[in-house]
């Protein structure tokens, strides 16, 4: 039985091997890109690596799963394309997991370990560190 992740962080789906809705392997989840145009930064792409490719894809319909099971994520998609991200997005695994950050207030450093994602009125976004 799969459970719909409607939270999750983001060291929990990373790297692992992705699913589509028909139970084909898609590749790896390398990553996630967002943008930070509101006030929670929202998940506007994916970047999936299979054998030694990097795919960029775009979010449009995306639901993580989980299997009770097992610990495979299947992420299941609808109208996928290719696609070449904004240039004002960024990648959240290679940009701020594992990094030293100014904290919102801008008086100290804080480490980013990970980072909360969750569905918020239908989009993905991260929530908090």
């Amino acid at each position: 039985m799969q459970k719909l992740l409607n939270n999750f962080f983001l060291s929990e789906v990373l790297y692992r091997k992705v699913y589509d809705e028909y139970g084909e392997y898609v590749g790896k989840l390398w990553d996630i890109y967002v943008t930070a145009d509101e006030s929670y930064p929202r998940a506007i792409g994916y970047k999936i690596k299979k054998g030694g490719e990097y795919i960029n894809y775009e979010f449009k319909s995306i639901h993580f799963y989980r299997e009770d099971e097992s610990r495979k994520i299947y992420m299941q998609v609808k109208a996928v394309k290719d696609t070449i991200m904004r240039k004002y997005s960024y990648l959240l695994s290679k940009n701020l997991l594992d990094k030293q950050i100014v904290d919102i207030n801008g008086k100290k450093l804080v480490r980013v370990n990970d980072l909360r994602m969750a569905k918020m009125v239908g989009e993905l976004k991260v929530i908090r560190s």
